[in-house]
């Protein structure tokens, strides 16, 4: 398992060959950024800035103040330092940056969730904030480099996931069902070998509408304790479903050596144009019609499972190797792109 940053200065130069900022544009990834701070917490999707004739960037329509957590908030404040470190946008034109996982009202800027066909950097799509700020995943990489993961027909017989309630706004038990999440998870409770279960209930409706999602869910058994990602990429295989917005865990469980089974979505990460079917993980059809004959084919095939899991590790660690080459495409794009 490769444990390089692949923000560091040793990968992140050579993309930057001939540019007399590269430095510059390096360094906004070794130290934290507070520049914008007091605008990159508002609710409002995204935010866009506006060089001056001066020189100067300038926001416009800054977004009202509301919290947002750092582990999302630096990552997009480096984003916006590199931009403004290599000189973009030009004069006259703008860079917009997607802030929330709510879809952008703003068609052309870089975000980390977008309509499939639009999501790849040549588009402005950039890693979502927890790849950024975790230098790819690099704690992990390393602790999975330092104790290596079991092969995979060594790991457990089992398909598994585990996540938070998200994917509808102002949840209640009434809505529950109408939550692919859910429906996920009570379809795998019928299932031998497979575990899918609730580790956090958010975005209730209401307080009362949360104490009453975590007593339905206990009682139906689909509550239960967190696990880390080492103790989940024990198993053969994981499941992967979009949330608010796309699984921001499908690259580390690419990384892991498991064998992906992945709800299809009309949404697309920096990567996914990538991904095949059947060569790097194993598609279920958004509304899950199919999901008891993947897991049998699955469970039929292990050979064919162990080669997509190493295909699918593969990948992911070229998605690393070009995280510097397609932050810069991106970052182009977007500031080349007109204003909205």
């Amino acid at each position: 398992m490769p444990v390089w940053d692949p923000l560091g200065p040793d990968r992140f130069l050579r993309e930057l060959q001939g540019l007399s900022r590269r430095e510059a544009a390096v360094a906004c990834w070794q130290r934290e950024h507070n520049a914008f701070a007091s605008v990159l917490s508002g609710p409002d999707t995204c935010l866009q800035l506006q060089r001056c004739a001066d020189g100067g960037v300038q926001l416009l329509k800054p977004p009202a103040m509301a919290a947002m957590a750092l582990s999302r908030r630096q990552p997009l404040l480096q984003l916006l330092a590199m931009a403004e470190a290599l000189g973009l946008p030009a004069q006259g034109q703008t860079l917009g940056l997607q802030l929330h996982d709510e879809q952008p009202r703003h068609a052309r800027l870089l975000h980390f969730d977008a309509a499939f066909a639009r999501s790849a950097p040549s588009f402005g799509g950039v890693p979502d904030p927890y790849c950024l700020a975790s230098r790819g995943f690099l704690l992990l990489r390393q602790a999975w480099r330092h104790t290596p993961l079991p092969p995979w027909s060594q790991r457990h017989d089992r398909v598994i996931w585990r996540g938070s309630s998200t994917g509808l706004p102002a949840l209640d038990r009434h809505r529950l069902l109408q939550l692919p999440r859910y429906r996920l998870c009570r379809r795998l409770q019928q299932l031998e070998g497979c575990d899918a279960r609730f580790t956090a209930v958010v975005q209730a409706a209401s307080s009362q509408a949360d104490h009453d999602l975590r007593q339905e869910l206990q009682a139906d058994g689909l509550l239960t304790e967190r696990l880390a990602p080492e103790q989940l990429a024990a198993h053969r295989w994981l499941l992967d479903i979009d949330g608010n917005v796309n699984s921001w865990g499908l690259l580390w469980k690419l990384l892991s050596g498991s064998c992906v089974l992945r709800v299809q979505s009309a949404r697309g990460q920096w990567f996914h144009h990538r991904l095949r079917a059947y060569e790097h993980l194993v598609p279920i059809r958004a509304d899950l019609s199919d999901l008891e004959v993947c897991i049998d084919w699955c469970r039929s095939h292990p050979r064919a499972c162990a080669a997509i899991a190493a295909a699918g590790q593969r990948l992911a660690i070229q998605v690393l190797e070009e995280l510097g080459a397609d932050l810069l495409t991106a970052l182009r794009w977007a500031a080349a792109a007109p204003a909205a």
